[in-house]
């Protein structure tokens, strides 16, 4: 019998490239000190554009105006957008999954027209069976009740299911929300070890 039948990952830095770092990039291109960066863009309005109670233009109008910058937003939007590029070897992982029969979902903290642009580049994630992002489901993965309800629409056992997530806290979350199995991902070829052990040879 298998130890997992569903695996859900998380999107950014697990399938591409995501927010994480972001604040390096946008100091190389503007000279903008790195540190003063991460703090506009982070915080309580980062939070409100992944819940959608914010568009990405407003986000941005916001964050540029904290470390006043006069840059035009398609210029930022360009940075931000050539960032999310794939993560190696992850999407081998999804496909062998797929066609290996198990359930695979993607449960991800990201902002809507981000995603948008995203799943128009990397065709790959119409692989997974189910789709949960925070602008939709208006709350994100520090709260439990997006894994309770990304399981619910998996039609997926906890016991059966596992998490897949760079964040240590959103695995956390995930084994509250009672998810047994859950992996910090650190790569494409750790994480096939890790399947591996779980009697899952891809």
């Amino acid at each position: 019998m298998k130890k997992i039948d569903v695996v859900v990952f998380d999107l950014a830095d697990v399938c591409v490239r995501g927010f994480v770092g972001l604040e390096h990039v946008l100091s190389k291109c503007t000279g903008i000190d790195k540190d003063k960066l991460s703090e506009a863009l982070h915080g309580e309005r980062l939070n409100a554009v992944f819940e959608g109670r914010i568009s990405e233009h407003d986000y941005l109008r916001d964050v540029l105006k904290d470390i006043n910058l006069k840059a035009p937003l398609f210029f930022i939007k360009f940075i931000i957008r050539n960032n999310f590029r794939e993560i190696h070897g992850t999407r081998h992982i999804i496909e062998d999954l797929k066609s290996n029969g198990y359930r695979i979902g993607l449960l991800s903290d990201h902002v809507k027209e981000w995603v948008e642009y995203i799943e128009a580049k990397h065709g790959f994630l119409q692989l997974f069976d189910e789709k949960f992002y925070s602008f939709d489901l208006r709350t994100t993965k520090k709260h439990p009740e997006s894994f309770r309800y990304a399981l619910d629409r998996l039609e997926a056992d906890p016991d059966k299911t596992l998490f897949i997530d760079d964040t240590p806290r959103n695995l956390e979350v995930a084994l509250s929300a009672g998810i047994r199995h859950v992996h910090q991902f650190a790569g494409a070829d750790i994480l096939r070890k890790y399947l591996a052990s779980y009697g899952v040879y891809l």
